[in-house]
């Protein structure tokens, strides 16, 4: 859980992480690039991430600060859950955020984000992303899950889906990226082993 700081992270793979896999609440200024973040959890709650510009206390009163950046750009949203991202805005500070060339898991099947122009995936805040809608769709085929190994090969979803604006040249492992074509997430793509 991140709570009203800073980071950038390249190349960061979070997989089966119970609740919420990234957590940046309490507003904050966040950029990653190339990240995988899966959530598969034996619960309809859990959630890939979860971005807010508040934290409530204990008698449920809201605090809110600036989010003056929550950019996500060639990462991978994802997990066993329908929606994988959930985005919590206080209309009385800033709520900057932007995903770009990403796979997101958001399949609205209760239609209660509907109305909610937070996610309006057509809008300016979703840059050539591509939203799952089922679980066959935009699949990125993780090799094992449950090892913890979110390689992707020539049949994901992912594959040369991403954006070389956002480059990071060699992926989690040192294997070096497409350039032109680069895949979504923090793995490019190889070979399953037999």
């Amino acid at each position: 859980m991140a709570v009203f700081t800073s980071i950038v992270g390249t190349n960061i793979a979070v997989n089966s992480a119970g609740q919420i896999g990234l957590a940046c609440i309490a507003g904050g200024n966040y950029n990653f690039k190339h990240c995988t973040f899966n959530n598969n959890w034996n619960s309809t709650k859990q959630l890939s991430v979860l971005i807010s510009n508040f934290f409530t206390d204990k008698n449920n009163v809201q605090f809110p600060f600036d989010l003056t950046q929550a950019t996500f750009s060639n990462c991978i949203l994802y997990g066993s859950n329908q929606v994988q991202m959930l985005l919590n805005k206080n209309d009385s500070k800033l709520f900057n955020y932007q995903f770009n060339n990403c796979i997101i898991k958001f399949n609205n099947t209760s239609s209660q984000f509907a109305t909610n122009p937070i996610y309006n995936f057509g809008s300016a805040n979703y840059s050539n992303c591509l939203i799952a809608k089922s679980f066959a769709q935009f699949d990125p085929k993780f090799l094992r899950i449950n090892k913890n190994k979110l390689n992707i090969n020539d049949k994901s979803g992912a594959f040369q889906k991403g954006n070389n604006s956002f480059l990071v040249t060699l992926d989690m492992l040192g294997n070096i990226r497409n350039a032109a074509l680069p895949d979504i997430g923090a793995y490019t793509n190889k070979p399953f082993p037999l």
